[in-house]
């Protein structure tokens, strides 16, 4: 224990790190956080601000242990407690964050920040009735922050209450007027308020303000794309998709540079090898490929298919400049005259999807064989299969994150004037692919949040060794209007149990390469089992749009 001598000349460094940490010399604060534990190793405030720093570097773990070992020294701190729930969320303990955040609450109701971190990881879970009670509470006390106004404003919009998102961010921006993140919110908000040049006028704002934030440049994409200017919305969807996976990335420690799974490896390596033979000048990536092999057998079986694992710090020197990254994008253009056959039953179609209440159905021949062909190259030859999140172990890549060419948006455009009485107003919202490894359950039981959804298929039949299966189940049961995003998109038994209730028909829908699956977006649907052959062509892709907002169909 230091003596009062010591703990005087402790007070004094400690003061000092404080503001060395306050001027972003961190650096410094850090160096002097550790001399003051080397003397008195139980320091609450050094443990406490070592561990913020920690956590600012991107080593959560470290901030958790040094966090919580200052927290058991002085448990009252709802300072360190607040940020004891940042670390705790940044390792994906959201639970254990919920409770360290009502702890600080609890203890000191006026602490602002806890509320607002509360709101924050209530928000990630889809908890968005409680997120807006929290935020409101927290504006009662700090009525002129800015980033609670914007956080407000996102929840409500993911409520549907798009009228109080646009006050909302209205709000904020009257508070911060050069505050990008509310400007690319009130684009959005904008947009589902059915005000297409408003939204495009916010979001260009937002990426006047920040020419580096790749949000508002796919925010700028999407209003674009909603005004009919497809040229240009691709444009601000490539801005947005060199600022996340570019050379040099906006945010490089991004988690989807530091982790992996084994399903994510597997699909890239066979994908770079794919590229390496079918391309002469990327033949190179072999090698890449290789390293990738290195890292897989090194994992092992130390996590399962599609569990998350942190690359070491060899690893990412080894690959980082690589994985996930735009190695390639293939050049795919609209194709000249209707990329849709012509031959479709417009009539017929129209007619099954309107009889079959609340509106589904699925047809073949939808894509003309030179747009099957071209779209089936992008799928396999661009490098924007980013997204290894989800737990059946399948690979994502998104309209906003380089899953876009001409060829898709021209068949979304072609799909809204070829069937004017299902997609009526509705524009292109989100667009989505899929890819799966030969064997896995696929999506499980969900809704989405929109007016249409339209699935279609890529992969070719023989791939499929289940003819009968591989393909969708779409219940014909709504999700609630009232239920929030984890309800029907996480909570697969109170999904389960609903569908149960409402003694549901189901339409299951077996896989063809160029079949369409149409249906009212609300309905629950989920993958059906998949048992392809092995092989990086054979893998089932989807791919699925969505049209317009649930709340106004």
């Amino acid at each position: 224990m230091p003596t009062k001598s010591e703990s005087d000349n402790l007070d004094d460094l400690f003061n000092e790190a404080v503001a060395d940490h306050q001027a972003v010399r961190l650096a410094d604060a850090e160096a002097k956080y550790r001399k003051i534990l080397d003397v008195d190793p139980t320091h609450a405030g050094a443990l406490h601000l070592l561990g913020v720093l920690a956590h600012q570097a991107g080593q959560p773990e470290t901030a958790v242990d040094l966090i919580g070992r200052a927290l058991e020294a002085v448990p009252e701190d709802v300072e360190a407690r607040s940020n004891f729930g940042n670390a705790l969320i940044a390792i994906g303990r959201v639970a254990d964050a919920l409770e360290a955040y009502e702890t600080a609450v609890a203890a000191d109701p006026d602490y602002v920040e806890a509320r607002i971190n509360l709101g924050n990881a209530l928000q990630s879970q889809g908890r968005h009735v409680d997120a807006v009670a929290c935020y409101r509470e927290a504006l009662k006390r700090r009525p002129d922050f800015a980033p609670t106004h914007n956080n407000l404003a996102s929840v409500l919009l993911a409520l549907g209450r798009v009228g109080e998102a646009v006050d909302a961010a209205r709000t904020a921006i009257s508070h911060a007027p050069e505050y990008a993140e509310a400007y690319n919110l009130l684009s959005k908000a904008l947009l589902a308020a059915g005000d297409r040049s408003g939204g495009a006028e916010a979001s260009r704002r937002a990426t006047e303000l920040r020419p580096d934030f790749a949000d508002a440049h796919a925010s700028l994409g999407i209003a674009l794309m909603s005004e009919g200017n497809r040229d240009a919305a691709i444009r601000s969807f490539e801005s947005a998709f060199k600022l996340k996976r570019g050379p040099e990335p906006a945010h490089p420690n991004h988690e989807s540079f530091r982790y992996t799974t084994p399903a994510k490896l597997r699909h890239d390596i066979e994908q770079l090898r794919y590229l390496a033979q079918t391309h002469e000048t990327l033949a190179s990536l072999v090698t890449v490929a290789d390293d990738y092999e290195g890292i897989l057998d090194g994992i092992g079986d130390m996590v399962g298919n599609s569990l998350p694992l942190e690359l070491t710090l060899e690893q990412r020197q080894l690959i980082g400049s690589i994985y996930n990254r735009n190695i390639y994008t293939a050049e795919v253009p609209a194709v000249s005259g209707s990329p849709l056959n012509d031959d479709l039953d417009v009539d017929k179609i129209t007619a099954d999807y309107l009889a079959c209440d609340p509106g589904m159905t699925f047809f073949d021949e939808l894509l003309t064989d030179e747009a099957l062909a071209e779209l089936r190259r992008f799928c396999l030859e661009s490098t924007v299969w980013a997204d290894f999140s989800h737990a059946g172990g399948y690979i994502g890549a998104y309209l906003t994150d380089g899953f876009v060419c001409p060829l898709l948006l021209q068949i979304a455009d072609d799909l809204r004037h070829r069937f004017p009485d299902i997609f009526k107003d509705h524009h292109l919202t989100q667009l989505w692919g899929y890819k799966y490894d030969n064997s896995l359950t696929g999506i499980g039981l969900h809704a989405d949040f929109a007016a249409v959804n339209f699935n279609f298929w890529v992969t070719p039949d023989d791939a499929n060794l289940e003819p009968e299966g591989g393909g969708l189940i779409v219940y014909d049961v709504e999700a609630p209007l009232d239920w929030q995003f984890q309800n029907y998109n996480k909570d697969e038994a109170a999904m389960q149990a609903y569908i149960d209730a409402h003694n549901e028909k189901k339409m299951a829908v077996p896989h063809r390469q160029n079949r369409a699956v149409m249906f009212n977006s609300d309905l629950f649907h989920a993958s059906d089992e998949i048992c392809f052959k092995g092989g990086y062509e054979n893998r089932r892709i989807n791919i699925t749009m969505l049209f317009g907002d649930r709340q106004s169909k």
